[in-house]
């Protein structure tokens, strides 16, 4: 198994495309701004999104929605911040508001997609 990293989405695109073409060179892959190593075989890997909360980073796992990030931060009672709940989505280059669509508490069962900024008020 190999792990990719790309300082950008280009970077990572290219030493992709290459480690697709020779697999074998994982070790010696030379694309600028990337970077590939190989991990042994007893290793696993979690991909995990990180989550802006109150002003302080969090990850959760993929599938996670907003209550789970707010739970994950330390909210025992996800609903009860739900009424003035805000949330940020990157959105080009800046952040877009995410409206509920329903009842205040609709955006705890949002599926996240990293990068979000969660914040409430006078919960």
């Amino acid at each position: 198994m190999a792990l990719i990293a790309g300082a950008s989405h280009a970077a990572l695109d290219a030493a992709t495309r290459a480690l697709l073409a020779k697999p074998n060179q994982c070790r010696v892959l030379a694309v600028a701004g990337a970077r590939c190593t190989v991990m042994p075989p007893d290793v696993g890997l979690e991909a995990r999104l990180r989550v802006r909360v109150e002003g302080r980073w969090t990850t959760v796992a993929i599938t996670a929605t907003v209550g789970q990030a707010l739970r994950a931060a330390g909210v025992r009672e996800p609903a009860q911040v739900a009424p003035t709940l805000h949330v940020l989505r990157p959105y080009g280059a800046g952040y877009a508001p995410v409206l509920p669509d329903g009842p205040p508490d609709a955006l705890l069962g949002l599926l996240l997609s990293g990068g979000e900024t969660i914040s409430w008020w006078g919960a």
